[in-house]
């Protein structure tokens, strides 16, 4: 049986060893160095979890052609409006999802490093009709959260288990305080606490329980 609880590190062994294979119409600037690593990856449906960086770069501007959650662990990003020319900037710490649609720039200025979550599916996701700016988390918030117009991308920010028990979903948790234990028919008590993080396949049926001061951001894939 494959695992259904992945542990994901920021870290991976080898990560930095080859970098993505990438090219200039994906650019406005050089062609930066950037690494992946997916520690979940499932190109049937296009769901894709994981951990990425890069240095300093310019995305070619347009419409955001997936739906996508990530956690800042490093730098910060910068996603520009191409309508205003509003820029939002998201810090080491923040959450934030960029939407399906969303007509915008990804402009980065020096180092970056993120887990993300990752939807590119047309049937599950076709898009989000009006998009005006990123959905953006941050640790001083409470049970904040963003879900997409098909009701199959959910994301956001939260302080109870609602979300890490919806059973039928994929689903990703990043502790930000307190402590979750989860034990399953198939995996042993595990406890995660601050900054560790978790990845649950679907129909993975868990027992929760989480400390009084619990807090965490996730992201849910309903399948």
């Amino acid at each position: 049986m494959t695992n259904q609880i992945i542990s994901l590190s920021a870290y991976p062994e080898g990560f930095h060893d080859e970098a993505d294979e990438l090219t200039a119409d994906m650019f406005a600037s050089d062609i930066p160095l950037q690494h992946s690593h997916d520690y979940y990856c499932d190109e049937d449906l296009g769901l894709y979890v994981g951990v990425w960086d890069t240095d300093t770069m310019d995305e070619t501007p347009g419409p955001y052609g997936m739906e996508e959650f990530m956690v800042v662990l490093e730098g910060q990003a910068q996603i520009k409006n191409n309508k205003t020319g509003n820029i939002e900037t998201i810090k080491a710490g923040e959450g934030f999802v960029i939407p399906k649609g969303y007509d915008c720039q990804w402009q980065q200025q020096g180092y970056l490093k993120k887990f993300y979550v990752i939807l590119d599916n047309d049937t599950l996701a076709p898009g989000n009709s009006e998009v005006d700016s990123v959905a953006l988390f941050k640790t001083s918030q409470t049970n904040k959260v963003f879900i997409n117009e098909q009701n199959t991308f959910k994301a956001g920010i939260c302080n109870s288990t609602e979300y890490i028990k919806a059973n039928n979903e994929h689903r990703f948790i990043y502790v930000l305080s307190g402590s979750l234990t989860v034990k399953s028919s198939s995996h042993k008590e595990q406890t995660f606490t601050a900054s560790e993080s978790i990845f649950i396949k679907n129909n993975e049926h868990l027992d929760c329980n989480i400390s009084d001061d619990f807090k965490a951001y996730f992201c849910n894939v309903v399948v």
